[in-house]
């Protein structure tokens, strides 16, 4: 897995600014419609840090529950509540919700995520692996077979 150690930005003709250096592994990056940074990765607190980037960057807030699925309350348990790890991706629509997608372990599978402004959880997918690819058996095209998991698929 590749991270960043920074984030950079530049102006508009390619000069150097301002660099936020406080997040640990800074994987995805959006900017919502306030005009903040919004930061993932593989940060130690599993959340989305967001940053007033009107100046010279400075953390404003976080999106997600500190340390994540692990850290939780009821730890590893998925309920309504943004329990983010390994944040790989952050996108943000035209009403500023947040799209998060995230791998929950090595083996384990991803899981993209939809949540209003106010954090609230509106969808939530699993994948079933996330580094392998799966086949389907040309015996009978129902059945996927991946690393480490066997789908039925009913094409109905």
């Amino acid at each position: 897995m590749w991270w960043g150690e920074k984030i950079r930005s530049f102006s508009p003709d390619g000069t150097p600014g301002p660099e936020i250096t406080d997040f640990e592994k800074p994987l995805s990056v959006a900017v919502n419609h306030r005009g903040q940074l919004l930061v993932g990765g593989l940060n130690e607190h599993s959340q989305v840090w967001v940053y007033d980037i009107s100046g010279t960057p400075t953390k404003a807030g976080t999106f997600g529950t500190e340390m994540g699925i692990f850290g939780a309350k009821t730890a590893g348990v998925f309920t309504d509540s943004a329990k983010l790890h390994w944040i790989r991706s952050i996108a943000v629509d035209a009403e500023d919700s947040i799209y998060t997608g995230c791998c929950y372990g090595t083996f384990w599978g991803g899981c993209v995520e939809k949540w209003d402004p106010s954090g609230t959880l509106r969808w939530r997918v699993f994948a079933g692996t996330s580094i392998d690819s799966a086949g389907i058996d040309p015996d009978n095209e129902s059945e996927v077979y991946s690393k480490y998991h066997h789908y039925s698929l009913d094409y109905s």
